[in-house]
C-alpha cells in the first residue's frame, strides 16, 4: 500500500535522458534505489524483470543508484562504470551483468565486465580510477534520501514510496491496480 500523502515523496522526477525499461508511455513509473551488491535489491530488480515480461506495457521501470557504502565498499565504483556505461548507451547491458555478479564487483572485474559489454577504453579506465562519475551517483544518493529512503530496496509507484515489503506479490499488485 502506498502512503497517503497529497505530494509524492521523489523529490527528483524522473528525466526523460534517464535510462528505463518498459513502456515510455504507460503511465505507471516504478523507481527503484538499489546497492549493487546487496542481495534483497538484485532480487527485487530481477521481480521487476519478471513484471515487465508479464506486463510489457503497463509500466516504465527506472534504476537509481543508491550503493550502502558503509557496508558494502565496491558498489560505488560499480555504479560509476554503470553512469558511464548510460553514457555510452549501454546502462542495462552493465545494469543486468552487475545485478548478475553482485558478489564480484572488484577493479578488475568492472573492467572486464566493460570489456565484455564493448565499453571499455582507456578514457573509461581513467574515469573509473579517477571517480569521474562519483558525482553522478552521489546524486542520486542525494534525491534519494531527500525522497526519505530509509531501507533498500525502496520503490516509488508513480512517486510514492511503498510501505511494503518489494517482492512479486506486492509489487504486481501495484501494476495491477
Amino acid at each position: 500500500m502506498l502512503n497517503n500523502k497529497q505530494k509524492p515523496d521523489l523529490t527528483l522526477p524522473v528525466k526523460p535522458d534517464e535510462p528505463r525499461l518498459g513502456n515510455r508511455e504507460a503511465k505507471m513509473e516504478l523507481v527503484m534505489y538499489g546497492d549493487y551488491e546487496d542481495p534483497k535489491c538484485r532480487k527485487a530488480f530481477q521481480e521487476v524483470e519478471s513484471l515487465l515480461g508479464k506486463y510489457p506495457e503497463q509500466f516504465q521501470f527506472i534504476w537509481r543508484h543508491f550503493p550502502q557504502n558503509k557496508i558494502h565498499q565496491k558498489s560505488q565504483k560499480a555504479a560509476e562504470l554503470a553512469v558511464a556505461a548510460a553514457a555510452q548507451g549501454k546502462f542495462w547491458e552493465i545494469h543486468r551483468l552487475l545485478i548478475a555478479q553482485g558478489n564480484k564487483l572488484s577493479f578488475t572485474d568492472l573492467v572486464a565486465y566493460a570489456r565484455e559489454t564493448e565499453i571499455y577504453s582507456k578514457t573509461l579506465y581513467n574515469a573509473l580510477s579517477n571517480n569521474t562519475y562519483a558525482w553522478d551517483v552521489r546524486d542520486s544518493m542525494t534525491s534519494g534520501v531527500e525522497s526519505g529512503i530509509k531501507k533498500l530496496p525502496a520503490v516509488f509507484v508513480n512517486g510514492c514510496l511503498m510501505q511494503e515489503d518489494i517482492n512479486l506479490q506486492n509489487l504486481e499488485a501495484e501494476i495491477l491496480k
